[in-house]
């Protein structure tokens, strides 16, 4: 009998035993699911120039996103197909084109299709491209911006003689901005994607099968604040400087030193890797 009990005793440790393993195990698996999915897109973005194709297929599917890219696909093949010869001669490119790699925010002209170019209806579909790719809040945010170019550009024709008016040698307008299309748009395992960008707007936006990575993404704003006007006081990035300065404001000192550069701000966003020496162990900084 005591042999009997021993045995169901050692039977019922080994069953506990390799449930909780296999416990583990599928936990542990679930964890290296969780890491692909956020960590791919990155990855395909960081290394696209090495291999695209390759790098763009690891990006693991989000069946949650397949309707939002039926949308955005459909969307684009209605603008494509309302645009005549000359216009889709400027817009598309190979998905493999070293173009796809051109990313800046300033106003310099861009190669693609400029909004100037496109008829009234025709511009219409492309911002309603934009409010499907954007959040809400994104895509309101991204038209504030735009239509600060108008009041810039008054405010830059006023003072344009002074010192603070700046050089005013710029074109401001809400239609200087520009779409390029790469590849074609729901290609079955092909990636494709579009561009969209001009002064402050930067959006690059990659797409294969049912997943899709959206960055480079850019934000800016000129004026920062309205200063005159019936729009005084509007600051389109309101909630992101305020949360910056809040977090600079709550730095120590020391901390203070190593996070702020310098006391004055550049006229320009300043990119650079800076040596800097932080309790006795080499650190790099990129601003």
């Amino acid at each position: 009998f005591l042999l009997f009990v021993f045995c169901l005793v050692c039977c019922a440790v080994v069953f506990v035993f390799i449930v909780l393993f296999m416990s583990c195990s599928e936990g542990f698996l679930t964890s290296q699911v969780a890491c692909k999915t956020t960590q791919e897109p990155y990855k395909a973005t960081q290394e696209a120039r090495k291999n695209t194709h390759s790098q763009i297929n690891e990006i693991t599917p989000n069946i949650k996103m397949k309707p939002k890219i039926t949308e955005i696909s459909t969307k684009l093949n209605e603008i494509l197909s309302c645009f005549d010869s000359e216009q889709k001669d400027k817009l598309l490119f190979d998905f493999e084109d070293q173009e796809r790699y051109v990313w800046y925010y300033t106003p310099h002209p861009q190669n693609g299709l400029l909004v100037f170019d496109m008829k009234p209806f025709q511009r219409k579909l492309v911002y309603e491209l934009l409010e499907l790719s954007y959040s809400k809040e994104g895509y309101e945010t991204a038209k504030s911006i735009i239509n600060l170019e108008n009041i810039l550009g008054d405010y830059e024709a006023k003072y344009s003689n002074m010192n603070d008016g700046g050089a005013g040698h710029w074109v401001r307008s809400t239609e200087r901005y520009w779409l390029a299309v790469f590849g074609k748009p729901n290609m079955k395992n092909k990636p494709w994607g579009y561009r969209f960008g001009g002064h402050h707007i930067g959006l690059t936006v990659n797409f294969i099968n049912d997943s899709f990575t959206m960055h480079p993404l850019f934000f800016g704003s000129n004026p920062a604040k309205v200063l005159e006007g019936p729009n005084k006081g509007f600051r389109a990035l309101a909630k992101e400087e305020d949360l910056a300065r809040n977090l600079i404001s709550e730095f120590s000192s020391d901390k203070k030193s190593l996070a702020i550069l310098s006391e004055i701000a550049h006229p320009d966003i300043s990119v650079s890797y800076t040596h800097l020496r932080a309790h006795e162990t080499d650190s790099y900084l990129v601003c």
